[in-house]
Formats: structure tokens, sequence, C-alpha cells
């Protein structure tokens, strides 16, 4: 009997008089990995285990790490506390090390009477964006503490919990970008400084629109993973300048809707909060069950027929597909260049019209997105006044 390991093809080769010849394919994890990735591997996964509570043994990390492995979706070496952070519910495990006041409130689960574990905190995340901005203007809330409470019910209800799938990253850098928009109001308030209107609130991108960070932008295809964008999406640009920090993507209908509507190599089959049984239509599928679940209080996705307005309507939520060409199409991967637009999802008309002012800025070098003309404020014209107002049906 023989074995031979052919280094091209990563498989086993049996051979002896009574087996004949039998192939066994060896998993990804078990081949050959760099020493110290395996040390930084067992670090993330350590680390993991101590938030949550639960320290192990060197013998123990060693070999969780080998199940954990197919979970861990950054490099290791370079993990970041956010990374962390969804390591853990990936794992299943809840997160201990979040603040707690001596007198907790329960987080409610959205669309469910079910409670989630003690926070510690006035829940924010029922909040619309407009609300959030508010009180970070009043000084009653953080952009860090926003943050980390919806990165904690994307933990337990995204990750782990029910498992909807509609998050499929979290921008690593996100605590540092929070923590800098916290700096950057104290300043402008101590100079007597207008901010933009939502400066400080997160934001969710659907996965086809290009970001210049650590975040993928796959349109969820595994073929992509590793590919980096070849820019920044103008929406993405304009959006940044107006202050928002994108907290990050949302798991797409592949290709855009061309192979699925909810369901990627990258991120798998998203599942509606309303009914399991039921398809979430539209490949916005991620961005619209986010919103719906109060992962963001605003959510970006893309359409080319039906993929906003469609998912919005199953999740109950205010969305805008405008007319092609208003927002550039510049950084996003595109079921039709010709007609997909992007659009924002959420809980109030006015966070939309706040998320348009940022999303429509101008792109020279988009042919369609040069002929438009755009207000200086969107928010400006929901006055409630309707004279005028012409509606097709």
């Amino acid at each position: 009997m023989f074995l031979s390991l052919p280094a091209s093809q990563g498989r086993l080769r049996i051979s002896g008089s009574l087996l004949g010849a039998l192939w066994l394919s060896v998993p990804a994890f078990a081949q050959a990995i760099d020493p110290q990735d395996q040390l930084a591997l067992r670090d993330v996964v350590r680390a993991a285990y101590i938030r949550a509570g639960q320290p192990r043994t060197d013998a123990e990390i060693f070999a969780l790490s080998v199940s954990a492995r197919p979970l861990v979706t950054f490099v290791p070496r370079a993990a970041t506390e956010a990374d962390i952070v969804g390591l853990v519910g990936r794992l299943g495990l809840t997160d201990t090390s979040l603040p707690k006041q001596p007198e907790p409130v329960s987080l409610t689960r959205t669309l469910s009477n079910d409670p989630l574990p003690d926070y510690g905190a006035v829940d924010l995340t029922e909040g619309t964006a407009t609300d959030l901005a508010g009180m970070l203007q009043r000084r009653e809330t953080t952009s860090r503490e926003i943050v980390l409470q919806y990165m904690y019910k994307i933990q337990q209800l995204d990750h782990a919990g029910p498992g909807l799938r509609s998050v499929e990253q979290i921008n690593p850098d996100i605590l540092a970008l929070a923590d800098r928009a916290d700096a950057q109001r104290m300043e402008a308030q101590r100079k007597g400084q207008t901010l933009p209107p939502l400066f400080g609130v997160p934001v969710l991108l659907k996965m086809n629109i290009g970001t210049a960070d650590d975040l993928r932008t796959t349109a969820g295809s595994a073929a992509l993973i590793g590919s980096r964008p070849a820019g920044e999406a103008t929406l993405v640009s304009g959006m940044l300048e107006q202050g928002l920090l994108i907290l990050g993507k949302a798991n797409i209908g592949q290709w855009a809707g061309l192979t699925s509507n909810n369901l990627s190599s990258t991120g798998g089959q998203t599942i509606s909060p309303f009914d399991p049984s039921i398809a979430v239509a539209g490949s916005s599928s991620g961005p619209s069950i986010a919103a719906a679940m109060r992962f963001a209080p605003l959510t970006v996705g893309s359409q080319t027929s039906d993929s906003i307005i469609y998912p919005a309507q199953q999740q109950h939520l205010y969305a805008l597909k405008p007319t092609a060409g208003l927002i550039s199409t510049t950084g996003i991967a595109p079921y039709s260049r010709q007609i997909d637009t992007a659009g924002p999802m959420g809980t109030s008309v006015h966070d939309l019209a706040h998320a348009l002012n940022g999303m429509v800025k101008l792109d020279t070098t988009d042919t369609r997105s040069k002929a438009f003309v755009r207000p200086t404020d969107y928010n400006a014209s929901l006055t409630g006044d309707l004279t005028g107002l012409k509606v097709g049906i």
C-alpha cells in the first residue's frame, strides 16, 4: 500500500491489493496552511470564546479552530474587533462583553415577541435615521453606541438565532469610523458649525455596490472573492460626503438577480422574518430584510425591474426607485447597464429623502446622470402639500 498527495489536486490516493484505488477529497482547511496563519486563526477563535465568556484551553482551541475555519471570512492576522464580534455570532455564541447598566432594558426583537438578551441601554435600533441624527445632535447618544447596538442585533438575529442571512459583512473599520464621527461632531459643535442631517448615522449597502475599503464587492458570486472594484461607487462617495457610515454589505440575489433573487454563493439563502416559507422577492432581498429587522436605519438596494419595490412591499418598508439615471450607476455591478438604478429603503420617507441628497451626486462620466437637475434638499419638499401633484396609475 502507498500514500501520495498530488500537490496540484489536493486529493489523497490509497492503493492496495484488496482496496483497489480509492480517491478521497481533503477539506481545504486540512491542506497546508502557513504556521503563522494557524496561530492567528487560533488567536481569533480564542478571542471569540473569551468574548462569549467561555475561555478554552490551548488543546480545546486547537480542535475548535479546525471547525471554525470555514466561518472565518476575514484574514485572521488582520482581525479587528468587528471581525471578532461577527465570529461570535457565526459560532452560535452570545457576546457577554457588551456593557451593561445596573438596570438593563431588554431589546425587543422586531416582528416578534421574543426578547433579545439584555443589552443594558436604551434600544436605539427602533428609531429612524432622522431620530438617531437628532439624538446625536443633542448629545443623547454616540455613533459608537448606535453602531454597537446594530452589530449586537445582527449577531443575535442574523448571523445566529433565526439566521436570516441578510447582512453578509460588517465593515471591519466601523467602530473606528464611528469614533471619528463622534470626535468630528464634538469639534463642529464647539465651533458652531452645522453638519449634514444624517452625519454619523450607519447605512447598509447591497453587495453589488462598490466601496473603497476592506468590504468585498462580489455581487454575491464566489468567483469575485478576493477581487476589488476599480473605484468607489459615485453614490457611496455622495453618502460619505453627507457623513453616513458604511456599516456593512447586505446579501443579494446573485449577480443582481441574474441567477437567483434571494440566494447567493457568498451569503447563502435569505429568510423572510415575516414568514420563512415565503421566498423574499427581488435581488435586494438582503437590504429589505435588514431594514425591516432594524439591522440598520437605512439600506440601499438596486433595481432592474422590481428588486427594490417588490421586497420592500413584502417587508412593509418605505422604498424609492428613482428614475434611471438620477443616481449614477458608476461602481455598481448591474443586471442591465441601461435601466438599473440604486435606491434607498427604510422606515421613514424623510430618511429616504435625506439619503437621496447624497446618493444623487453628479457623475460627469455617466451620460445618463449628467442630464438631471437636482434640488439642494429633497427633504425640504416633504411639506405635505399635494397641490398640483400628478399621479400616474
